[in-house]
């Protein structure tokens, strides 16, 4: 029996990328279906074949993670093709605890009525269209929609966070909002995470504060839907709180989180560290730091000694 594994976070389906199955790629994601009074999704559609001939339909259950690269199903590709039904046809779905007693794959439908929202569907204000979705993020664990990327404009092209519970009213056509041109436009800017990244190490390097630093220490940053993680060495705290503050200006973050360590900060942790130790009691060593390397300077009675105070 074969079980599904999801994230406990959120699936990010972006339109127009690949999907794989668990021996291969199986075509492109080309839309949504979902109940529409509730916005939950409840499967996908997806073109597959030479030049995106056929069309798939399949439940968010074989879903197992979906990011802004790719979506990935726990079928092969010989299962994925089974799916070529209409959505008003039952589906082999995965065994879970949403149906308790089922021994093996059991038959079930897509909730009535079943809504394609399909790739650049328009968003519409109360007072005008917004602009067109693109993406999509899902809540993994109640299949409802979190938030809505609306991308407008023609030429300079930006993307905003619509809140799920914005919205009013989806039709294969249309996506209505609860809300006005001027509200949406005071919404948070969305990015996608490789973007994200590549602007907060752009904002490091042409800071001239921050560039020397950049150049030699071990600093990086990863980004997962919006929350830049800052890891590495800085030299100093001013220097940290600086590369902090350089992420948290970059458009599209929504949170940052930090994990650098500064030289100021390590000399202290590690004269703590040695504070309870009765050979470091004893022997009171310089302590430095550099780009998160400890030096250690005094002098020791003989070569073990040494080698004692280096494992502390």
């Amino acid at each position: 029996m074969r079980t599904c594994e999801r994230s406990s976070e959120s699936f990010e389906f972006r339109f127009g990328v690949g999907v794989e199955g668990v021996d291969g790629p199986v075509g492109t994601l080309s839309g949504l279906l979902l109940d529409p009074h509730i916005r939950q999704v409840v499967g996908l559609g997806i073109r597959s074949g030479l030049l995106g001939s056929h069309r798939l339909w399949v439940p968010l259950e074989v879903v197992t993670s979906a990011t802004e690269g790719e979506v990935r199903l726990d079928r092969t590709m010989e299962e994925v093709r089974e799916y070529r039904q209409p959505p008003e046809k039952p589906f082999r779905m995965c065994t879970s605890p949403l149906h308790p007693g089922s021994t093996d794959w059991t038959t079930a439908m897509f909730p009535a009525p079943s809504l394609h929202l399909p790739d650049a569907v328009r968003v519409v204000a109360l007072d005008g269209t917004a602009g067109r979705v693109r993406r999509v993020l899902v809540d993994a664990a109640s299949r409802v929609i979190r938030e809505v990327i609306v991308e407008s404009g023609f030429f300079s092209r930006e993307s905003r966070r619509l809140p799920g519970t914005w919205v009013r009213r989806i039709s294969g056509t249309a996506l209505e909002v609860e809300a006005t041109l001027a509200a949406l436009a005071f919404l948070p800017l969305f990015r996608g995470d490789q973007e994200i990244r590549a602007a907060i190490l752009d904002a490091w390097f042409h800071d001239d504060v921050l560039r020397p630093m950049f150049l030699r220490a071990p600093l990086d940053v990863q980004v997962r839907q919006g929350v830049a993680m800052l890891e590495g060495h800085a030299w100093s705290g001013s220097g940290r709180r600086r590369l902090e503050a350089r992420a948290r200006a970059v458009p599209g973050v929504l949170e940052v989180r930090s994990a650098i360590v500064s030289d100021d900060d390590l000399p202290h942790a590690v004269a703590s560290s040695l504070a309870d130790d009765p050979l470091g009691q004893e022997l009171r060593p310089r302590i430095r730091s550099s780009l998160g390397v400890i030096s250690l300077e005094g002098q020791t009675p003989d070569t073990a000694t040494r080698a004692n105070s280096q494992r502390m």
